[in-house]
């Protein structure tokens, strides 16, 4: 593998990781279950830790 392939693993990983959340995110809302202390920029920095 290339580094450029490397490279777009780790997006195609850090974007399905996000698409997950965004879905989990919609059927939370939808049913009115909210978290209290969330933070998108914790978020971010969790994904980021993980690659």
């Amino acid at each position: 593998m290339t580094s450029t392939s490397l490279s777009l693993e780790k997006r195609k990983s850090k974007l399905e990781a996000l698409r997950t959340h965004l879905a989990q995110g919609t059927r939370q809302a939808r049913a009115d279950e909210f978290v209290d202390d969330f933070s998108m920029d914790a978020l971010i920095n969790d994904l980021d830790s993980e690659a």
